[in-house]
C-alpha cells in the first residue's frame, strides 16, 4: 500500500497554488447533491486503483478537481481506523462547513475496504513531524486548560523544545499535535484558545497534564 498522502483542494488558490477550476456548463445546473452523488460514482470507480496506490499521479489531479468542484474542502487519503482505506473530506478547519462535509459523506456508498470521514479522525500516532526544516517532537509536551468566568476556555500547551520557530508557527504546530490527538470535528466542536509557552510558572507545574492526555479533554471540562 502507498505512504500517507495528504492534499488539500479547493481553498488552495490562498496559497498560491491551482484555484478551484470553473464549473462546467453541465456542472452549473446540477443540484450540490446532485455533484456529489457524481463525485461518489466517480471515486467508487477508482477506489481499488487508490487501495493500491495512494499517490497515484494519474489520478491525484482529478480527485483534487472533483472535491474542488464540491466546494473549499480538504481531502486526505491514508489507512483506515478499521478499513485498510480511508478518505476524509475535511472542512478544512472551518467548523461552519462541517455540516456540509457531512451532507457530502452521508451521500457516499458503501465501498468494501473503504472508510469515509467527515473530519480528520484522531490519529494513531507519536506526535512527530516536520515544520519546514524544524523537525518536531510533542511526545514530552504538556498541557493545561483554562476556563474563565464568561466560559471562555483556553488550553495552554507547554513546548519546550519550539525556540526555532516563530509565535505563529508555535501555535501552528500546537493546532496540529491537538487535531492529531482530538480529531478535527472534536477540535472545531469545542472552540477554544490555544497558547503556547516554553515553560509553566510555578503555579501551573501541579496542574499539567501529559500531552497525550488531551484526548480525553471532555472530561477535564466537567
Amino acid at each position: 500500500m502507498g505512504r500517507l498522502l495528504v492534499q488539500k483542494g479547493g481553498a488552495r488558490g490562498a496559497k498560491g497554488r491551482s484555484p478551484t477550476p470553473a464549473a462546467s456548463s453541465e456542472q452549473e445546473t446540477m443540484t450540490h447533491d446532485e455533484l456529489v452523488t457524481q463525485f461518489w460514482d466517480w471515486f467508487t470507480t477508482v477506489a481499488g486503483r487508490f487501495s493500491e496506490n495512494f499517490d497515484d499521479e494519474a489520478l491525484i489531479p482529478e480527485l483534487d478537481a472533483r472535491v474542488a468542484a464540491l466546494g473549499p474542502f480538504a481531502w486526505e487519503l491514508g489507512p483506515g481506523l478499521k478499513e485498510e482505506n480511508a478518505l476524509v473530506i475535511s472542512p478544512g478547519g472551518d467548523r461552519n462547513r462541517l455540516r456540509e462535509t457531512r451532507r457530502i459523506v452521508s451521500l457516499a456508498p458503501k465501498i468494501p475496504g473503504w472508510e469515509i470521514h467527515p473530519a480528520k479522525p484522531p490519529k494513531q500516532w507519536q506526535p512527530i513531524f516536520k515544520m519546514g526544516e524544524v523537525n518536531v517532537d510533542a511526545r514530552a509536551w504538556r498541557f493545561v486548560l483554562l476556563q474563565y468566568p464568561d466560559g471562555s476556555i483556553e488550553i495552554l500547551v507547554e513546548a519546550p523544545n519550539l525556540a526555532e520557530l516563530s509565535e505563529e508557527q508555535k501555535t501552528l504546530a500546537a493546532e496540529i499535535v491537538l487535531e492529531g490527538y482530538l480529531g478535527e470535528q472534536r477540535r472545531l466542536e469545542m472552540p477554544m484558545d490555544i497558547g503556547v509557552v516554553s515553560e509553566f510558572d510555578s503555579e501551573m507545574q501541579d496542574a499539567a497534564k501529559p500531552i497525550a492526555m488531551v484526548a480525553d479533554l471532555e472530561s477535564a471540562l466537567h
